[in-house]
């Protein structure tokens, strides 16, 4: 029994430790080491206008430069016309000049009292930060101080302190469905194999149309199994097409006494998902078959004997 009770402890602390980096990063828990991407999401009011999308990282965390900068996807508004700035097209579309923009594991921080740029533009339009002891520059207007941004008209608001100018944004809850068509979901940690993960799309999330650019799944954050393939189908007949993918089970770290799993991700347009199910798992072979058996077993041992009293 105390053996047991021990199982089931360690198992709740793993979930309890895995969904706290959920939380912290809305990534793979690696993501706080600096070893994978981190998404931002942007979300910014500039006057009339605003910037909305996304700016993909390295995973630094700390001070960045823009060779930490991996992928940018924002729609710049002046309040008439928009542009949409994405990804590497000129030289100097992306800017980072001083120790002023630093990332966290939730947040991408600028200080706008310091001496800092940074600004992410095509041909002159975009968005841009500019902190109050920094040398005048187009990018900004000329104007320290700011946060900016320029379609066919330029509009800018004044600035102080450190600000987060982008984070991590809620994460999505999803519908999940491991070993599709059964129920329980018996696993059998001990034994190597692939494992199917269906994810439900729904009216605001569409994994299929999307894609996803990370995705993982179990306590050990298991990848994809590339090799398996995938396969789209409506599964739950919504009308939505959902998508399956395949784990190996022995990189899971699903482990005895677990109740649930999990998937946690990002699609290639930013969001940050998670969903669960839950599982049985259970010890296959001879044993596991008898153990099945052995109820009716007792149970018709029970019935004859009361028949021949």
């Amino acid at each position: 029994m105390a053996s047991h009770q021990s199982q089931r402890l360690a198992a709740a602390s793993r979930i309890l430790i895995v969904a706290a980096a959920w939380l912290l990063a809305g990534l793979p828990a690696a993501a706080l080491a600096g070893t994978n991407p981190i998404v931002y999401q942007v979300n910014r009011v500039i006057g009339a206008g605003s910037v909305v999308g996304f700016v993909e990282t390295d995973g630094t965390l700390g001070t960045l430069v823009p060779a930490n900068l991996l992928d940018w996807n924002l729609l710049v508004d002046d309040g008439l016309n928009s542009v949409t700035v994405m990804e590497r097209g000129n030289p100097g579309d992306e800017f980072v000049e001083g120790p002023t923009l630093t990332a966290t594991p939730t947040d991408l921080l600028f200080d706008f009292d310091g001496s800092g740029i940074f600004a992410l533009i095509n041909d002159g339009q975009g968005w841009c930060v500019d902190g109050a002891a920094s040398s005048a520059t187009s990018l900004c207007i000329g104007v320290p101080g700011v946060e900016a941004l320029n379609v066919l008209q330029v509009l800018n608001v004044p600035q102080a302190g450190v600000q987060s100018i982008a984070n991590i944004g809620g994460i999505i809850d999803v519908g999940v469905d491991i070993l599709p068509g059964h129920d329980p979901n018996f696993i059998n940690p001990a034994e190597a194999g692939k494992l199917p993960v269906a994810i439900f799309g729904s009216e605001d999330f569409d994994i299929v149309a999307d894609g996803y650019d990370t995705l993982a799944f179990g306590p050990d954050l298991a990848g994809v199994f590339a090799w398996a393939g995938s396969e789209v189908s409506d599964l739950d007949n919504d009308g939505i097409l959902d998508l399956t993918l395949w784990f190996r089970t022995e990189e899971s770290g699903i482990a005895f006494g677990d109740v649930e799993a999990c998937v946690v991700g990002t699609t290639s347009i930013g969001q940050v998902f998670r969903g669960c199910d839950a599982i049985t798992p259970v010890a296959c072979g001879l044993g596991f078959e008898l153990a099945l058996l052995l109820p009716p077993l007792v149970w018709l041992r029970k019935r004859r004997a009361r028949r021949a009293a």
